[in-house]
């Protein structure tokens, strides 16, 4: 009996510890990710990505796909998994609110415009420091690139200057082509507007480089 309880406790703070690894970047990252395959084709088939969130929300419940959207349609539970506060579950109902079972949404072009909405705040939510220096969807991105913010924390702001420049920097490796100055921070508006952009993406990435740390530990550090 004695065995038996210790083996329930260590499943139960074994849960524990799977919760809190799962942090809000998570959604952030999801956000990002069907707004980017909205934007490329508004008819897209969510459905990847939809089970990735399902996971984060339940990691110890199989579902197919029928289940999964039936799951999305009723009420939310996320008892071991990523935890949502009634602001991120109302986004989470808005989203799915306008996906069909086929999962895709009945007007992509419509939902470009509330997850760009939505992903604006959740940024300034989570990332209110770096959410002031680049826009949100960018922000999203270099998030994603990394997998995650506490990779991306652990970046220099060499590094973060450079995140998705990695053809270029292959190219630039094996044939000396010149070596690339700037990956995602172009698509900015500050570098979209500089005459240096070279000088302004440094610029940006050493303040991201400061701004992402202070997010980091101020929101997702335990």
């Amino acid at each position: 009996m004695i065995k038996s309880k210790q083996v329930v406790d260590s499943i139960a703070e074994a849960k524990i510890r799977v919760q809190e690894s799962i942090s809000k970047d998570k959604l952030i990252m999801f956000v990002t990710r069907i707004l980017e395959d909205t934007r490329n084709d508004p008819e897209v088939d969510l459905f990847g990505r939809v089970i990735e969130l399902y996971y984060y929300l339940n990691p110890y419940r199989k579902a197919y796909r029928k289940a999964i959207y039936e799951y999305f349609q009723k009420e939310i539970k996320c008892k071991y998994g990523l935890m949502l506060d009634e602001e991120e579950m109302n986004y989470i109902k808005i989203i799915f609110s306008e996906i069909t079972p086929q999962f895709r949404f009945k007007d992509g072009k419509v939902m470009k415009g509330r997850l760009k909405g939505i992903l604006e705040k959740l940024t300034k939510k989570y990332l209110p420091h770096s959410s002031e220096v680049i826009d949100s969807f960018i922000l999203g991105k270099l998030i994603c690139s990394v997998g995650g913010m506490e990779n991306l924390m652990r970046k220099p702001a060499s590094t973060i200057q450079l995140i998705g420049s990695e053809k270029a920097l292959f190219r630039h490796n094996k044939s000396g082509n010149p070596s690339p100055k700037y990956g995602l921070l172009y698509y900015t508006r500050e570098l979209q507007e500089a005459n240096k952009k070279g000088k302004k993406a440094r610029q940006l990435s050493n303040k991201l480089a400061i701004t992402i740390k202070q997010d980091y530990f101020e929101k997702f550090a335990r």
